[in-house]
């Protein structure tokens, strides 16, 4: 969570100076100073996108000598996060003990390093802020999951509404792409290429899924003879 969700520099200023200069060397062992952090910029927005495609967890390591740190840390994620993370936090000492494709840390430190999927080391390289971390995973699902598989999420009673739309979206741009071309597509090859492009065809094609239970191929056929 620290300097990936939440900035623990923000709390300083909140914090007595006094107690900033008896734990200098050790400022996450300050009671409550949890409690008092800010989000990092864009960390919210990018948590709650990123949650509708990818199964998130919050895993965070609670500094043994802070009392108080658990807990705070527990109601940050409930007071910001809300619904979204719920029963969805992991504290752990050995993050690498944890399952996972990927893991955002900005440390190597409590087994970050040796986690088995990808660590995205937060605040590094590549991954500066949440802006760089949200595209580069948003790329990645898109290449990585097959059309296939995602018309199988569509089916899926779990996904919510919001999500499902998001999959047919990317369903339809792939089948769309598939056909581009092709003999007996011609219109579609031609409103393709106009100014309205994949954004007209698809609200077409989508509207004729969801509200006349055409599959993807049959309603991107039924607008090639429509219009």
């Amino acid at each position: 969570m620290d300097g990936v969700l939440v900035d623990f520099r923000s709390a300083f200023s909140k914090v007595d100076p006094s107690l900033l200069t008896k734990f200098e060397n050790d400022k996450d062992e300050i009671p409550g100073i949890f409690a008092l952090m800010e989000p990092m910029e864009g960390a919210i927005e990018a948590y709650k996108e990123l949650a509708e495609h990818f199964d998130t967890y919050i895993l965070s390591t609670s500094p043994w000598e802070n009392d108080t740190a658990l807990a705070d840390k527990l109601n940050w994620v409930k007071k910001h996060l809300g619904k979204v993370a719920y029963k969805r936090v992991i504290f752990s000492h050995n993050k690498h003990l944890n399952a996972g494709d990927y893991l955002i840390d900005d440390r190597t430190a409590n087994g970050a390093g040796e986690f088995t999927g990808e660590h995205i080391h937060f605040g590094q390289g590549d991954f500066p802020n949440w802006k760089s971390v949200k595209e580069y995973l948003l790329k990645n699902i898109e290449t990585k999951i097959s059309k296939e598989e995602l018309e199988q999420l569509l089916n899926s009673p779990a996904l919510s509404d919001t999500v499902k739309d998001s999959v047919l979206n990317k369903v339809i741009e792939l089948e769309v792409k598939e056909q581009i071309g092709k003999p007996g597509h011609d219109t579609l090859t031609s409103y393709y290429g106009k100014g309205e492009g994949l954004g007209y065809i698809s609200n077409n094609v989508k509207s004729l899924v969801k509200n006349e239970g055409f599959k993807v191929g049959s309603a991107i056929a039924q607008f090639d003879s429509n219009f």
